[in-house]
């Protein structure tokens, strides 16, 4: 059996980019996702150089473009929707399009990415206990 497929997003930094490293130091495949190459580039070469490889991808795309990201990948065995925008502001003033936005971060490539590749996925999700 060849090794998982994973695709993280958010993986210019924090959990994104030491969970992307770990996965690649236990010998799977990782494709990492980044806003920018350019403004991420000490991520990227350190995912490059461990073996991964990194797809630019901003929740603000059309969800055509990130589906078609998503499909070229192929086969997604695990799924970390790590990607995340964050918005401090109170309750009453946070605009329609704000909200949305980040709405979309956790939620469009879940929506996207899951049925794009479900016919190919073979990562198990646990049973309840």
């Amino acid at each position: 059996m060849s090794a998982p497929v994973w695709l993280i997003t958010g993986a210019s930094n924090g959990l994104g980019l030491v969970l992307t490293l770990h996965v690649l130091r236990a010998g799977h495949r990782v494709v990492a996702s980044v806003r920018s190459k350019a403004k991420s580039a000490d991520a990227v070469k350190k995912i490059e150089e461990a073996g991964g490889s990194v797809v630019e991808m901003d929740m603000t795309e059309s969800q055509e473009s990130i589906a078609n990201k998503v499909k070229a990948i192929g086969r997604i065995d695990f799924l970390i929707n790590n990607a995340g925008y964050s918005l401090l502001a109170a309750c009453e003033v946070i605009s329609y399009v704000n909200c949305t936005y980040v709405l979309s971060c956790a939620v469009l490539l879940t929506d996207l990415g899951i049925p794009c590749s479900i016919s190919e996925m073979t990562g198990e999700v646990p049973a309840d206990k």
